[in-house]
């Protein structure tokens, strides 16, 4: 009869190699200490929950009149020291100085800063926005007759290499001088040879009085346009506004 030559046996078990007896006496003896621990705690629950439980917090024997008369009067002396040092410290509020500087000596420093800025800026330079310059002009000749649609332009005025000035909103008299308000609309958006009032720079400044602009040939003030199949310069289209009103752009 042939025998196997590989042992293919399961091996050995050995319980008290792996099991270990004396450690799970000790794991027996821990479960049945936690178990009486346990009922324990069941038990007292069990008489809070049907007697109420012990109440500590009462005073045996019941205070007398006097006790509660002295109780309150201890009670009133440390109520006056807490409104003592809390009038304290509100009067140490009233005349405390912040860390931060006043309104006033900020205003003051400001002053200073901002004559260091223009004195060292070298291209002027708008800190703040400026205020509507049309809000004094009245003018009849301005009104808007009913039914009639004027456009309005607004242009952004800059300092070359410094910062914007402004914006100048300019309304167009298209019920006046048609021609000239479409020739303007024309230098606005830029004709088809790149002429347009973008980029363009102003000269004869002459403060409170008058500027001159809007050269888009020379860009030196000397310049003259002429739309694409004129030869001579546009004339004077209407005289219903005066050139003595603020605020007119010819």
């Amino acid at each position: 009869m042939a025998k196997h030559i590989v042992d293919d046996k399961p091996p050995e078990l050995f319980p008290e190699l792996y099991l270990k007896p004396r450690r799970l006496d000790y794991y027996a003896r821990q479960l049945e200490e936690n178990m009486n621990v346990n009922k324990e705690l069941l038990k007292r629950i069990n008489l809070i929950q049907r007697t109420g439980g012990y109440v500590d917090c009462w005073m045996r024997p019941e205070p007398n009149n006097k006790y509660k008369k002295l109780l309150c009067q201890q009670r009133q002396r440390d109520l006056d020291e807490i409104r003592k040092s809390n009038l304290y410290f509100y009067s140490r509020l009233l005349i405390a100085r912040s860390e931060q500087l006043l309104t006033r000596e900020l205003e003051e420093l400001w002053k200073d800063t901002k004559h260091k800025l223009i004195l060292g800026a070298t291209l002027p330079f708008i800190l703040f926005k400026t205020e509507k310059l049309d809000r004094d002009i009245k003018e009849p000749a301005f009104d808007k007759p009913p039914n009639v649609h004027r456009t309005k332009v607004s242009m952004e005025i800059w300092v070359v290499g410094g910062s914007k000035i402004g914006k100048v909103v300019i309304e167009l008299f298209n019920d006046l001088v048609p021609k000239t308000c479409q020739l303007f609309l024309t230098l606005v958006r830029g004709d088809a040879f790149g002429h347009a009032y973008l980029g363009t720079r102003f000269f004869r400044i002459v403060p409170d009085l008058y500027c001159r602009g809007g050269d888009v040939t020379k860009d030196n003030g000397f310049g003259c346009y002429l739309p694409e199949g004129e030869t001579e310069p546009m004339g004077a289209e209407s005289f219903h506004l005066k050139h003595t009103v603020p605020g007119n752009v010819f």
